[in-house]
Parts: structure tokens; C-alpha cells; sequence
């Protein structure tokens, strides 16, 4: 039965990779890499020469199938790779690792290379719990959304990626709703001019924004939302409580709360109506 290897791979430094994935990458048929160029330079360095498939983004639900057939076919072993660190963490597989799951074919990861757990270890915010948001998203309510997620969260920690292009209106994007965040702002890690910025997020951003180099290097965001933002809590009534209690105040019927609720904008009159039926099926016993 053929045995599918998910190995991650250094994320700048080619010697942060372990010996069991080097072993195993010699040992495999095939190798599937997110794009073969890239993962080329890799293998030549170790004088690794396998037989590669490109499965990225974009044929990822095409030719995950295929592949799978190849593998069964042949009772070969593969190994999944992406350009950089683990796969299927912002990057391709899980499609090609749930549809090899599906067919009963063996899978085991060999850990290695993160950049998500690289850039918490060199932060220096405690994220025992933190939430992973993946790549900070481009479109304005998504970005949006993901803000109000943040607001709204019991964690308050989060981290994310973000492209060097847009890095600098991200920060000014997180700095406009959260104006005492702590962050650490990594880029090129484990590389030759790998930095982190640490601190207030107002004064990362200012430094960042002044950057001549801001452009180059992938990012990794460790984020510490403020403690003094909280999740806001609805203790909205219902429209049945509200309908009882105007009675009660009021000293009126069902008809005359209906009314009063409805002139004060507590609700749509209709919705109250409804409201006030439930109520008397209830005190009825149906």
C-alpha cells in the first residue's frame, strides 16, 4: 500500500531541515511540490534526484485525483511539499491529503520548518492561546469581518501572514481599530537579514511605514489585541419579555402593549402580535 509523506521544508535556510525528511525524500518515488522550480533547488542542494508533480493552488481539485491513481497504481510512496515550511498551513494539500484519506492511503507528517511557530517563539507574547488567521485578507468587508472576529474573540492573541506590498496598509488598518495593540512583526526569517519588530503597534508601524526595505520578504504578524476591548455581550430581551413587562408597568392588555411597544420602536407591531400568541398558547398549554 503506498504511503504518502506530508514534510515540511526550510523556510529561507536550507540546512533547517531534518535528517528523517532528507531520508525519506530519498527514499519516495515521488515527490509533489507546490511548484517544481522552487522545490528543485532544494533537492540539488541535498543532491536529491526524484521524479517530480506540481500540485498547486490552481489544479489542486484537477489533478489531485490523478495523482492519487499514479500512486495506486504503481503501490509508490510520495512525498508532499511546499515551497516553504509545512504544507497544507496557508499553502496547497489538504485537498490532495483529505482525497488520499479517502482512498485509505497511508499518511504521516514529518514536522520541521514553520514560520507561524517561528515567529511566536521570537515575539515575546505569550500565546499559549492564540488564534491563526492564515494570510490577512485583501477585499474591505472581509478585512472587516475578520476585525470584529478579532473584537468579538475570548483569545487575544492572533496571528497572520501578509505580503510585503501590503504590509504598511495593514498596520495602519489594525492601528485605526486597535490603538493600543502590542505586535511583532517578523520578515525574511531564518535568512540572511532576517528582523522583528517588537512594541507598541503604533510605533511598528511608524518604523515600518519610513522603511526603504519594507517591500522585501515575506511577513509573519504576531498580534496582542488591548485587554481593554471585550466582547461585547447582547442582553436584548425577547419580544415575549418585553410584551409582559410593558403589561405589567402599564397595567394593560396584550392589545394596548402591542401598541405602546410598537409607538416606541421596540419592535415591528406585527412581531409583537406573533409575540403575544405565543404567549397565550403557552399560558394555554399547547
Amino acid at each position: 500500500m503506498s504511503v504518502l509523506y506530508v514534510i515540511a521544508t526550510p523556510i529561507g535556510n536550507l540546512a533547517d531541515i531534518s535528517k528523517r525528511a532528507l531520508e525519506i525524500l530519498n527514499s519516495v518515488q515521488y515527490i509533489i511540490a507546490e511548484d517544481t522550480r522552487h522545490s528543485h533547488i532544494l533537492l540539488k542542494h541535498y543532491k536529491i534526484s526524484k521524479k517530480l508533480l506540481s500540485l498547486h493552488k490552481f489544479n489542486e481539485t484537477s489533478k489531485s485525483g490523478d495523482i492519487l491513481n499514479r500512486l495506486t497504481a504503481e503501490n509508490a510512496d510520495a512525498a508532499l511539499v511546499s515551497d516553504a515550511g509545512t504544507p497544507c498551513i496557508s499553502d496547497p494539500g489538504a485537498i490532495f491529503v483529505k482525497e488520499a484519506r479517502e482512498r485509505n492511503i497511508e499518511i504521516i507528517g514529518i514536522p520541521g520548518a514553520s514560520a507561524l511557530t517561528t515567529a511566536i517563539s521570537v515575539s515575546g507574547i505569550d500565546a499559549n492561546r492564540f488564534s491563526f488567521i492564515g494570510f490577512f485578507p485583501k477585499l474591505k468587508k472581509e478585512r472587516e469581518d475578520t476585525i470584529e472576529h478579532i473584537k468579538n474573540s475570548v483569545i487575544d492573541v492572533f496571528v497572520f501572514f501578509e505580503s510585503p506590498l501590503r504590509i504598511v496598509e495593514t498596520l495602519a488598518f489594525l492601528l485605526k481599530n486597535f490603538e493600543s495593540a502590542t505586535i511583532a512583526v517578523s520578515n525574511d526569517l531564518t535568512k540572511l537579514f532576517e528582523r522583528t519588530h517588537t512594541g507598541a503597534l503604533s510605533d511598528v508601524y511608524l518604523k515600518l511605514k519610513d522603511d526603504a526595505k519594507v517591500t522585501k520578504g515575506e511577513y509573519v504578524i504576531v498580534f496582542k489585541r488591548n485587554s481593554g476591548v471585550k466582547k461585547e455581550i447582547k442582553n436584548e430581551l425577547s419580544l415575549e419579555a418585553k410584551l409582559l413587562g410593558c403589561m405589567a408597568r402599564n397595567n394593560v392588555g396584550f392589545k394596548e402593549a402591542i401598541t405602546i411597544l410598537a409607538e416606541n420602536k421596540a419592535a415591528l407591531k406585527n412581531d409583537l402580535y406573533k409575540a403575544s400568541l405565543n404567549i397565550k398558547r403557552l399560558t394555554n398549554g399547547e
